[in-house]
């Protein structure tokens, strides 16, 4: 179980924080939120990337907010594949199991294994500069999972993508997490996206979160006109959570409960 208990962190203006959420194993949460509104900033802090203080990040109930990135046990896919281009595929997906001083056999079984999960087989010998976007996200992808990662976190992994490939591989991130039975983190600005994944959500402005639950609940009941506009639906009056204004209401792409911290990635 993922757990944060009120997770802060100032970066000049803008402030991510605090944020208390919980996301139970074999969950998959979707982060949404506007450019800006510190969503990849957020993974960061679940990754590691830098520690987040003061708050606490619990993994399986240990406060892992203190541990660098490689003790953490977490597996994070960019926008971009990040690959070795020297390395071909089969070498690239078992990267981290190297470095993890995993046995030949075993390491050569686990690539072996996620190549055939993943429909690239064929390419195993092939170097990164030639394969295709949606090729070289999927080599990233059996990449993280070699490790086999407690959480594994996507920092807007289709946006790069063109049309086709961004549908093919929604669907396929949907079925690794109910084959694999992972827990994932996936942030995006889009809803669709959003919609086709996510078990729950977390909808984020100004560093902070929001709302967040199951994204049925979320859909049905927008806490506020902000939430109900992102996501694509119509505002129905009576709903609004106190400190939202008049500007909110109006819809001016803002909520006024969120102070204003400046921008975040």
């Amino acid at each position: 179980m993922l757990e944060l208990r009120k997770l802060q962190r100032c970066f000049g203006e803008f402030t991510l924080g605090p944020i208390s959420l919980s996301l139970p194993v074999r969950r998959y949460l979707v982060v949404l939120g506007p450019s800006g509104s510190g969503k990849s900033l957020l993974l960061s802090a679940l990754a590691g990337v830098f520690r987040a203080e003061p708050g606490h990040l619990l993994l399986d109930g240990h406060d892992v907010g203190g541990l660098p990135p490689e003790r953490r046990n977490c597996a994070l896919v960019f926008q971009d594949p990040w690959l070795l281009p020297h390395l071909d595929v089969s070498r690239n997906v078992a990267f981290g199991l190297s470095l993890r001083a995993i046995p030949k056999g075993e390491r050569e079984a686990r690539v072996r294994e996620l190549l055939e999960l993943l429909g690239i087989t064929r390419l195993a010998k092939a170097r990164p500069a030639r394969l295709s976007g949606g090729e070289a996200q999927r080599v990233a992808l059996a990449r993280a999972l070699a490790v086999r990662p407690r959480l594994l976190l996507l920092d807007e992994p289709l946006s790069r993508l063109d049309h086709n490939s961004r549908l093919e591989l929604r669907a396929e991130l949907r079925r690794l997490h109910q084959t694999l039975s992972l827990t994932t983190v996936h942030v995006t600005h889009d809803r669709e996206e959003a919609r086709s994944v996510g078990d729950d959500v977390a909808i984020m402005l100004g560093g902070r979160v929001v709302q967040s639950g199951p994204l049925s609940l979320v859909m049905e009941r927008p806490a506020c006109p902000f939430v109900a506009r992102f996501l694509g639906l119509s505002w129905r009056e009576g709903g609004a959570l106190p400190g939202c204004s008049q500007k909110c209401m109006e819809g001016s792409g803002l909520c006024d409960r969120m102070e204003p911290t400046g921008e975040g990635d």
